[in-house]
């Protein structure tokens, strides 16, 4: 029994860490498929043990193996809330559609974190995301889904922003 937690951590734990990923490169435009892992600061191509998880974190002392410079504790994060998400979620098969949608708020929660700012893509998958779970649904959902869709989906689409005291186009 203790075995599938650790499995199902383990798991979260990685796609926590491929969240993270996305949330920087998806702010500054960067592809997803063709650039390689490297340290932010010296710019070297990270390893494949320094790529594991947590462990790497720790065994590294939370530095760079190369130049020194510390690893942002986003990245930790990310991999412990990526690990608490599929932990929470037991059952991938009857929580498919929650689980994502456990993943594209830990994708906003670290865009956010970082930039003040979440994409619009994100905020339009999201929303998606809950339809779809919440089709067929009672309708205190739908309620819920609409309040979100009317608070953050369509002033977004519009083009305005209330990042750090501003608002405006």
């Amino acid at each position: 029994m203790m075995t599938k937690y650790l499995v199902l951590f383990t798991i979260g734990s990685v796609i926590g860490s491929f969240c993270q990923v996305i949330a920087i490169r998806g702010l500054r435009a960067a592809t997803l498929t063709t650039e390689p892992s490297h340290c932010d600061y010296c710019g070297n191509r990270l390893a494949w043990f320094e790529l594991v998880p947590l462990v790497s974190y720790l065994v590294l002392q939370g530095k760079c193996r190369h130049c020194r410079n510390k690893i942002p504790l986003a990245g930790l994060f990310a991999e412990v809330a990526g690990g608490c998400v599929a932990l929470y979620y037991r059952e991938p098969s009857t929580d498919l559609l929650l689980l994502l949608i456990g993943f594209l708020l830990l994708i906003m929660s670290l865009c956010d974190w970082r930039e003040l700012a979440v994409p619009n893509y994100l905020l339009g998958a999201t929303a998606f995301t809950i339809s779809a779970f919440f089709n067929g649904q009672q309708p205190l959902y739908h309620l819920a889904f609409t309040h979100f869709y009317c608070m953050v989906m369509l002033p977004k689409m519009a083009g305005v922003q209330q990042v750090a005291g501003r608002s405006g186009p």
